[in-house]
């Protein structure tokens, strides 16, 4: 997982020279942000939910359609805002940091920058056509609480990362097709980098703010970038800078290696492949018809009955405590939807969970990992199994739930907290059977998850995050153990590609020298 975002905020708050840069703006943008949620909470709130609820919609649904209707106005006032006025002040923090960073030939070396009708051309392709048209495809995303904020910020990503790197190209004498390439060859970094800077940029009244520190991550980002290419070009000899530039538009790496983008997408797709994968399967289908069935009922069921029976009580201890009523109809139905995961939650760890294996000990062997499940010698013993699921789901997932679940009481940024926080742990978590396979000690399993911690991270928050869904999220858990047997399996081969003459007796030796 890509932390530049929060590396960025960081950043910005210890080094003053960048407060003094952006002291004029950061005051315009603070009144410009305060300005259009007041204006637009007092003035649009009230006839938008009035005139919801002339339309037909239910009370308490038209103030929560208003609030979110205003959050997305307000998201738009910014982003509209922030293409006008704050482009120059991002460009002198991004250079600076760059500077800072010790690059200041590449900031300063003007000959080898992209001209002014190339650097246009990546502007108006990227910003004007690809993110406008995503934008108008994917805003209404954004009239569903949670699920379809995170979803629109996750489908514009990778736009908004390249949209913060344009200067970045600039300097690099990138062509569009270069660019894509680049991005392309980085894409968990690119994709993770803008779901999170964007979501940010969607707090209502301070995301604007949020521009600045996410400028200075971006900076940070492609500081590492190079930093990586000198290590490869050292490693190689030393290539020549002027190549690295072209290599792209040949479809090299400047590493000198072939550009292979489904290398470095495959690791963060798992979630999509195991859903894909189960629905060409109809085999896994029969398997799991009659959990999934339940799990339906117990979905359902328990979101009509929490928000049949426990949302207005809800809303009237919040209203009677002095919050206002729309927030107070809000917040209610986020504390629904919250009892309603962790009901599910509760179910799902005490009843699916052999459902789970067979599903996940299935698609290993549709993988071609059938020595590695028929081997039941190998398989770790009954006690070390429950040491390791005790010391993970109970001690370390518990304690994290009982800190971070309140988390999703705030909408869309609190959710992708929580799951960011919680997913190297739900992925450790589908991996248990798998590490059952593989006889892996506690000890072991940590030095794995360590090694591949941005793999686990990435496929964890988005498994978690479509268990979130309300009604249906446990349905997914079915899907997401195909992904992560897949998962499993990507492993196994590489595994072997790296150790194709390694016994099979010492297979499982070759992470205890991690330890």
């Amino acid at each position: 997982m890509s932390t530049y975002v929060v590396q960025g905020l960081a950043y910005f708050v210890t080094h003053p020279r960048l407060w003094l840069t952006t002291l004029c703006p950061l005051l315009l943008t603070l009144v410009v942000a305060i300005t259009s949620v007041v204006v637009l909470f007092s003035v649009a709130l009230v006839p938008q939910a009035e005139g919801l609820e002339d339309a037909g919609v239910t009370s308490w649904l038209s103030w929560l359609l208003a609030v979110m209707l205003v959050l997305v106005e307000i998201f738009l006032v910014t982003l509209i805002y922030n293409l006008v006025i704050m482009g120059c002040y991002q460009d002198k923090i991004f250079e600076q940091v760059m500077v800072a960073r010790g690059f200041k030939d590449m900031v300063e070396d003007e000959e080898r920058h992209a001209s002014c009708a190339r650097a246009c051309r990546s502007c108006c392709r990227v910003s004007l056509w690809l993110r406008l048209v995503l934008l108008i495809v994917t805003l209404p995303l954004n009239l569903i609480p949670i699920i379809g904020s995170i979803i629109y910020a996750w489908l514009n990503g990778t736009i908004l990362a390249w949209e913060y790197h344009l200067l970045y190209f600039e300097f690099k004498n990138f062509s569009y097709g270069q660019q894509k390439t680049f991005i392309n060859e980085h894409k968990v970094q690119y994709s993770s980098f803008g779901m999170q800077a964007l979501l940010m940029e969607m707090i209502p009244g301070v995301g604007s703010l949020f521009v600045f520190t996410n400028t200075v991550g971006a900076a940070l980002l492609a500081a590492h970038l190079e930093e990586e290419e000198r290590e490869r070009g050292a490693l190689q000899g030393g290539l020549n800078n002027n190549n690295n530039a072209n290599a792209y538009s040949n479809g090299y790496a400047p590493s000198g290696g072939i550009v292979s983008p489904s290398l470095s997408s495959s690791m963060w797709t798992y979630v999509a492949q195991g859903l894909a994968y189960f629905l060409a399967h109809p085999a896994l289908w029969r398997m799991t018809i009659c959990p999934v069935l339940l799990t339906v009922v117990v979905g359902m069921t328990t979101v009509i009955v929490l928000l049949g029976a426990a949302m207005y009580p809800q809303e009237q201890a919040l209203y009677d405590a002095g919050v206002p009523e729309g927030l107070a109809w809000v917040m209610a139905i986020m504390l629904c939807l919250v009892e309603s995961f962790v009901i599910v939650m509760v179910y799902s760890v005490i009843c699916l969970a052999c459902y789970q294996d067979k599903v996940f000990e299935f698609v290993m062997r549709q993988q071609g990992h059938e020595e590695l499940v028929s081997n039941k010698r190998r398989h770790a013993s009954c006690l070390r199994i429950c040491t390791s699921c005790c010391r993970v789901s109970v001690l370390l997932r518990l304690g994290l739930l009982v800190v971070s679940v309140p988390l999703n009481v705030v909408p869309v940024v609190g959710n992708a907290t929580y799951a960011w926080l919680n997913g190297q742990l739900v992925a450790w978590e589908y991996h248990f059977f798998y590490f059952e396979l593989k006889n892996y000690s506690f000890e072991q399993q940590q030095a794995l998850i360590n090694e591949r911690s941005m793999q686990y991270t990435l496929f964890g928050m988005q498994a978690l995050l479509l268990e979130m869904v309300p009604g249906i999220g446990a349905v997914f858990m079915f899907t997401n153990t195909v992904g992560a047997a897949l998962f499993a399996s990507s492993i196994e081969r590489e595994e072997a590609a790296k150790h194709p003459q390694v016994p099979h007796q010492e297979e499982t030796e070759s992470y205890r020298s991690l330890v």
